[in-house]
């Protein structure tokens, strides 16, 4: 798995040159030519940019490939450390202990989600923080985190919102897990 990443990074670097490559061929085409059709600007603007978003494409698929392969290598350590004997404790602990984890996470995802769609309901189309759900997700994430909005004591609902959330997430359910 390590080879992967190895043989790999040079071709990584070679493809910031490839996408230099296609933006100066972009940056290249004469606009103020009289010369050249405006049908003909337009057929290698879009084929520039099409190549663009294919390299790009390419770049993702291979990045989240290789990630995959860092966090498979990464278990593969964690695994490896449970045949010393003290460090097996850490491991054994971790492994018995899943379950618990997995449910944890589901009471907290089911939580989250919950107060997301209540969120997004009652102040997505006011707050930007609450736009949609996604975005939600996220300022909740960043309030357990300890980072507020920075007017969320200005109106009576948001401060309920916000009280009642954390009251839910830390004192029930991060306190009793």
């Amino acid at each position: 798995t390590t080879c992967i990443v190895i043989v790999r990074l040079p071709t990584k670097l070679a493809s910031a040159s490839e996408a230099r490559r296609v933006l100066d061929r972009l940056d290249g085409i004469d606009w103020a030519s009289s010369e050249m059709r405006v049908t003909d600007k337009k057929e290698a603007f879009f084929e520039s940019v099409l190549e663009l978003l294919q390299l790009i494409r390419y770049e993702n698929t291979i990045d989240t490939f290789l990630n995959a392969v860092l966090v498979i290598l990464l278990i593969r350590v964690i695994q490896c450390t449970s045949l010393h004997p003290r460090l097996a404790l850490l491991t054994g602990t971790i492994t018995k202990a899943m379950d618990d984890f997995w449910h944890s996470f589901l009471l907290i995802g089911l939580i989250m989600c919950s107060f997301a769609g209540i969120g997004t309901w009652r102040f997505g189309a006011e707050r930007e923080e609450f736009a949609n759900f996604e975005q939600t997700m996220q300022t909740q994430f960043m309030m357990m985190l300890g980072e507020f909005l920075p007017d969320w004591t200005d109106k009576y609902d948001l401060q309920v919102f916000v009280v009642l959330f954390l009251l839910v997430m830390f004192l029930l359910v991060l306190n009793f897990l």
